[in-house]
């Protein structure tokens, strides 16, 4: 009787791209990235998740930096970044002192579709904005930023409302929402009408923390703004 031996390699296509959906994407391109061409071929078609908030460690840091986002660059759908340990800051301007050179950075952040920002600097936002042309939804959660940033939200309302291929967005300002200018004049109602005057997403998740209402989240479609 013949032993078969089975290996990975010996797997399908189809089951191999079914697996893959669960794999990490640091285990892709670290265990199986340049074995042979066809797992490259099938890594290579994968939508990417990056996560590079401040929860990952500074060891699996530099090994995305060093070993996955130069080969992942075409391929990342979304991405999370953070300022909490200045992170965000350094992936967007030309910091030579990573590990990943700044044209791969300008790819990966134009072509990724998903944005995910925690706490991030306003600095860190304008930057972004440079190159995300063609990001379609905006996550931004601010957990103090905003309480110790002058004019916070004001600025990142004009960052959002310049940004022309979004289709949804999530805003998380968590202790403060605060309007300097003409914007802080409206009441809730209001709001809701400038919101559907500048917004053009299909979709708007806002939370408000007053004194007035501790905590409220609302979740609707642009259309039913009134």
């Amino acid at each position: 009787m013949t032993n078969i031996i089975s290996k990975f390699e010996h797997l399908p296509n189809e089951l191999l791209l079914d697996i893959f959906i669960y794999c990490r994407p640091r285990d892709l391109f670290i265990s199986l990235f340049n074995i042979n061409q066809r797992l490259n071929s099938l890594i290579c078609i994968q939508s990417l998740n990056i996560d590079l908030g401040n929860a990952l460690p500074k060891y699996l840091l530099d090994i995305y930096y060093k070993s996955v986002l130069h080969n992942a660059r075409e391929q990342i759908h979304t991405l999370r970044l953070s300022d909490t340990y200045g992170r965000m800051n350094r992936f967007v301007i030309n910091d030579q002192q990573l590990e990943i050179d700044f044209e791969t950075r300008k790819i990966i952040l134009n072509r990724v579709k998903c944005l995910i920002l925690w706490d991030p600097l306003m600095t860190s936002l304008y930057e972004i904005l440079n190159y995300v042309n063609n990001l379609e939804y905006l996550h931004v959660t601010s957990i103090g930023r905003a309480r110790n940033t002058p004019n916070y939200s004001d600025g990142l309302l004009k960052i959002i409302f310049a940004m022309k291929t979004l289709k949804r967005l999530y805003l998380a300002l968590h202790d403060s929402i605060i309007f300097n200018t003409d914007i802080g004049k409206y009441n809730f109602l209001e709001l809701k009408t400038y919101i559907h005057i500048c917004f053009r997403y299909k979709y708007i998740a806002y939370s408000f923390n007053t004194k007035w209402m501790l905590y409220a989240t609302f979740s609707t479609t642009a259309s039913s703004i009134t």
